[in-house]
């Protein structure tokens, strides 16, 4: 017998990578970067799911994607629009330092807008497990508040 998916199915298993992400973080070595790679790539797991349970909390299909911007669409505005708010509220003076850091030394301007940031986000399951083929264009400084986000949300909605 097949069991039925549910919503806190997907959340516990959300839960399960943001826990491994965290662990990963708190033994971070700035002179062996290999854990940074594994907590992204968790992170990343734990952000795909918690989209994923949102989307059949809502009775929604679920894509077979880890395109983040993609699923993001497929919620319902009224998710979206308070993911978007939580988001924007979690964005501290320390996160809009390191941005403004990491902006000059990529000479370049990042956005801080969720909806413009998913795209670039878009590949990153799959950029950061390959990041020996090429380095990361874009950084990866918002994924815990996109998560929290998420988490939020799926709080929220009573998922979990």
């Amino acid at each position: 017998m097949i069991k039925k998916i549910q919503p806190k199915d997907i959340y516990k298993q959300a839960l399960a990578f943001e826990k491994c992400a965290k662990i990963l973080h708190d033994h971070y070595d700035f002179w062996d970067n290999s854990t940074k790679i594994q907590e992204f790539m968790n992170e990343s797991l734990s952000v795909e799911l918690y989209l994923k349970a949102i989307l059949l909390f809502e009775k929604k299909e679920i894509k077979r994607t880890h395109h983040f911007d993609e699923l993001f669409k497929l919620l319902s505005k009224e998710s979206q629009d308070e993911i978007i708010k939580f988001f924007n509220n979690s964005i501290d003076e320390e996160k809009v330092q390191l941005k403004s850091s990491l902006e000059s030394i990529y000479n370049s301007e990042f956005t801080n807008e969720l909806i413009e940031i998913l795209p670039h986000y878009k590949n990153l399951f799959v950029d950061v497990r390959y990041k020996f083929e090429k380095e990361l264009t874009y950084p990866i400084i918002y994924l815990p508040e996109v998560r929290e986000a998420l988490k939020k949300r799926c709080n929220d909605l009573g998922i979990s």
